[in-house]
């Protein structure tokens, strides 16, 4: 995680904006509720320069969760939109803390550890920026499946996709607002040294968390 660049955007839209928008119409019933914390909902809308959710959702490629205060004052998700879950159901992180939504991570000591740190970080300094990454064999924004991906058969590299999230954090005082922006190219258009260079610096839980050990066999033919 680093902070965001003066000159870098917090969002983009670009030349696949309507198909992004497109595939959030099909996911809206998982992603849109009326049940959201009416005051933090109001802030949430006075950032986003929205009036309503639906308006918030279908404006931006990115999908977002907000970090907030729960009753009894825990950084939490309180609000999830969602669209393209890259193998997590956003449904089951609502009220979780930071710590908690990340407790299935693989090697995740030092992360657990710094949880409470990172989650007030977020809301009070920033913005701050990662990626993430994983490959899978489903070309599609919207996964068919919450675990990632049907399982590897005999996939060769020309079936394969790199899925990459872009998250920028966005400190709101006592709350942060957290956007997911989705990727996903042939791996095969990319670099696929560096991927498997990566890959072989991964232990078998983190391979296995990430379900990669057929991908860095493929990859190291």
């Amino acid at each position: 995680m680093r902070l965001l660049g003066e000159n870098e955007p917090i969002t983009y839209q670009d030349k696949d904006y309507d198909v992004y928008i497109e595939q959030k119409r099909k996911a809206m019933s998982q992603a849109y509720g009326n049940n959201w914390n009416p005051y933090l909902r109001a802030k949430v809308l006075t950032y986003l320069q929205c009036n309503t959710m639906e308006e918030a959702i279908l404006k931006y490629q990115e999908d977002f969760v907000v970090f907030a205060p729960d009753m009894k004052g825990k950084l939490s998700i309180q609000m999830a939109s969602v669209c393209f879950p890259s193998g997590w159901d956003p449904v089951s992180k609502v009220n979780k803390s930071f710590a908690e939504i990340h407790e299935p991570v693989a090697d995740n000591e030092m992360l657990i550890k710094a949880a409470d740190h990172i989650a007030t970080m977020i809301t009070q300094k920033g913005p701050f920026t990662r990626s993430v990454w994983t490959v899978t064999n489903s070309p599609h924004l919207i996964m068919a499946r919450i675990d990632n991906h049907k399982s590897w058969t005999q996939e060769s590299l020309n079936d394969m996709w790199y899925r990459a999230e872009r998250q920028v954090t966005v400190p709101l005082h006592d709350f942060a607002l957290f956007f997911i922006r989705t990727y996903i190219v042939p791996l095969s258009s990319l670099n696929t040294d560096k991927i498997k260079e990566s890959m072989n610096t991964m232990t078998d839980e983190v391979l296995s968390y990430k379900d990669l050990h057929y991908v860095k066999g493929v990859l190291n033919q």
